[in-house]
This record gives structure tokens, sequence and C-alpha cells, in this order.
């Protein structure tokens, strides 16, 4: 799928997906409404009505995992995963975790391009405002404000590697952002070379990618940005 808008729909026209058009808050109440529909094997949820937010912004929720954990129900956990790849959502489990294991090994690296969609806004300085996103409060107790379904983006200090890992944060204000890496996460090693130059670790942080951005996120694999070798840095 080349991007989010057409996967939702993929997702829709399959039924793995419902649009809610009531309004809802995104304090609590959305995770819990998509709570419920994973208890009830129901389908993934498009809030396109949220509270306070104006009519270009919405949220979903549970649109690679669930609903079914078990081999007899109609729609296995893996199915909306298999709609992102491309491949039929109704295959078995081995033959599904074979296919991803097999795209690991054979990665497609990424082309740079001068600019594209995700450049037609921008907003700079003091007008960057975190908090103008319905980011949802999902369990009471929590911190703040957490995104999830996202993808870090981190180069090496030294080497032509870039890591993509999905790496929650929570909102802080509306300029920032906290996040608490694993021990064993690739961002984690490349963040303490930045932090024994004493310098800042650059990344960027993409909502609303491609799916297969995000799916890849999620497995231990490091891309090159370029084809040649790593090449070490003097400074």
């Amino acid at each position: 799928m080349r991007n989010l808008r057409v996967y939702l729909k993929a997702l829709e026209d399959s039924g793995h997906m419902k649009a809610v058009t009531e309004e809802v808050d995104c304090s609590l109440e959305a995770a819990t409404v998509t709570a419920t529909s994973y208890r009830k094997a129901g389908p993934a949820l498009h809030f396109q009505n949220i509270t306070g937010y104006a009519d270009n912004y919405s949220i979903v929720g549970g649109i690679f995992s669930g609903p079914g954990n078990l081999y007899y129900e109609k729609f296995k956990y893996w199915s909306k995963t298999c709609i992102a790849m491309d491949i039929d959502p109704g295959m078995g489990y081995e033959k599904f975790l074979a296919t991803c294991l097999e795209r690991v090994e054979h990665p497609i690296l990424p082309v740079a391009v001068e600019s594209g969609p995700i450049k037609e806004v921008i907003i700079e300085g003091d007008d960057v405002d975190i908090t103008s996103l319905p980011i949802p409060f999902i369990h009471p107790g929590d911190g703040g404000r957490y995104s999830t379904l996202q993808t870090m983006i981190v180069k090496d200090y030294d080497s032509d590697w870039v890591v993509w890992e999905n790496v929650r944060t929570m909102v802080i204000d509306g300029k920032r952002l906290v996040s608490n890496w694993a021990d064993n996460s690739k961002i984690t090693e490349i963040y303490e070379k930045y932090k024994a130059v004493n310098r800042p670790m650059p990344f960027a942080i993409v909502m609303g990618g491609p799916p297969l951005v995000t799916v890849a996120s999620f497995f231990p694999m490091r891309s090159r940005w370029h084809r040649g070798r790593s090449q070490s840095r003097s400074d």
C-alpha cells in the first residue's frame, strides 16, 4: 500500500475497519471504544469526529492487529498486516511469518527525493504546537498523552546506518515530547555515541506514513541510506 489513505480504504472495503462518525473524546473515550471492539473481536475503528478538533483531524485504532487470536475466527490477528503487505489476508500464520522473515532478509533501500506531499504543509518555530494534534490519553493514570503507532528515524553518528524503530512518545507540552528507549534499542546505541561527544541527536518522527514503514519499524533490522560501505567520521 503506497500510503495510509489507500490502506484505510482497503481495510474498510474488506470489513476490517469501520468509521465512527459520532463525536468521540480523544481523552480515554477513543481508547476505551477501541479496546471494547477488540474484546468483541470487532474491526479497527476510524474516529472521524474528535471533540475539540477540526473536521480534518481523525484517529484510527487497531489498524494492524486484532481482532481474533483463535484459528477458527474469520479474521486472524495478522490479516490487516497482510493487507498492508499486499498478500493474502487469509493465509496461515506460518506462511505469514515466513513471508515477513523473507522480506527482512531482502530489504528495499529507501530512495531520496527532492520533495513530496509531506512537505505541502510546513510549520516551524513558534507556530509549532504538538497539542494541536489529537494525540490520545489512553489509560487512566498515564503520565500524559501517548503517540504509539509511529516510527522514529535516527542516523548513526559515525556511519551511514539509518535506524527506523517503533518508539512511543509522551506529550509534555506544545513544544516537547519525551521518549524512553529500551536498553536493546538501536536508537539507544546511537544516542550514546552522540552523548559521548556532547552533541544533540537529530531524529524524525513519522506519523501516518505508508503502512509498510510502520510495519517495518517493528522488526529488529537496520537499513543503509547509501549503498556504499560505512564510512567513519573523524569529528
